[in-house]
């Protein structure tokens, strides 16, 4: 790839990232977006149909990627062969997630910049472009009420009060020097990580289980401070191995951690598993848990 193209990846990506947060930001992501071409995978028995994901409630997703790196990432993590893909205009796959009746549009699923688009966000960007003539996208930067509307509409998480993000201030330092599990009293004895380094995820010697995944699921819903979530084992040793949920988190805001921990292992002793919680704060761990854990929030092979 030439430097002016490097460049130019390099922002959509920022305004990808920048997207998560919502509002004008993703509104102006998904009109950048609109003007790319981007990369589609095929299912292996049908070179013209796009691959989807689903997530535990039978929800679709359509992955789309800005580039072949980021698809050779996902499909190592998905088992893919990358090379059934092919190049595609956003809107039209944006129109084809329309007319297959697909609920999500996810750009980059691996990556750190990572967008979910829902479904009355692609209604309006295309709608958008329909009655806008003849350069339907030359608003970038500047608001599309119908866009920024179906933006808007989505539930977000309540932001910390002031007095909360103060307390959140003075825990930082310590809780960037914990474990990156977190111990909580429980019904039955926690085995803690003591230190990021000598956590690691090892192969998994079989697949999760589909109900376990879908159980564990649920909670993670209730918490959208949760970003993604990986199902492994991890060790200390590379001899005893447990069953571990990976969590990446909103490093701004944890409190609602603890519960999620206790709600995650109950579900795992209801289907007979005990498992450990790790936050996936360090890059390294996040690397791992990608290539030797099974993605399964909010999105997961179909």
């Amino acid at each position: 790839m030439n430097e002016p193209a490097d460049r130019a990846l390099a922002a959509l990506r920022r305004l990808l990232a920048d997207g998560a947060q919502g509002g004008q930001p993703k509104v102006d992501a998904l009109i950048a977006l609109s003007q790319r071409t981007l990369i589609a995978p095929l299912w292996e028995d049908d070179s013209d149909e796009f691959r989807t994901l689903k997530n535990s409630n039978g929800e679709l997703a359509l992955p789309l990627f800005t580039d072949e790196s980021e698809l050779e990432q996902a499909a190592r993590q998905f088992g893919w062969n990358s090379s059934l893909s092919k190049e595609v205009g956003a809107r039209a796959a944006f129109n084809h997630s329309i007319s297959a009746d697909i609920g999500f549009v996810v750009i980059d699923i691996m990556a750190d910049h990572k967008l979910e688009i829902e479904r009355p966000e692609v209604d309006a960007l295309l709608a958008q472009a329909r009655l806008s003539s003849p350069d339907p996208f030359a608003v970038v930067g500047k608001a599309s009420s119908q866009i920024l509307q179906a933006v808007e509409s989505k539930s977000k998480p309540e932001a910390p009060s002031s007095g909360e993000r103060a307390a959140e201030q003075q825990t930082d330092a310590r809780n960037s020097d914990l474990a990156t599990t977190v111990e909580i009293e429980d019904q039955a004895p926690s085995h803690t990580f003591l230190a990021t380094d000598t956590a690691r995820f090892v192969p998994l010697q079989s697949d999760p289980a589909d109900e376990l995944l879908s159980d564990l699921s649920d909670v993670l819903r209730g918490y959208p401070e949760i970003e993604w979530a990986a199902f492994g084992a991890v060790s200390e040793d590379e001899r005893n191995a447990l069953p571990t949920v990976g969590l990446r988190a909103d490093p701004s805001y944890r409190d609602n951690v603890p519960d999620i921990v206790r709600k995650l292992r109950e579900k795992g002793r209801t289907r007979g598993t005990a498992l450990e919680v790790l936050l996936l704060d360090e890059p390294k761990l996040m690397r791992a848990a990608r290539a030797d854990a099974v993605v399964f929030f909010p999105w997961r092979r179909k």
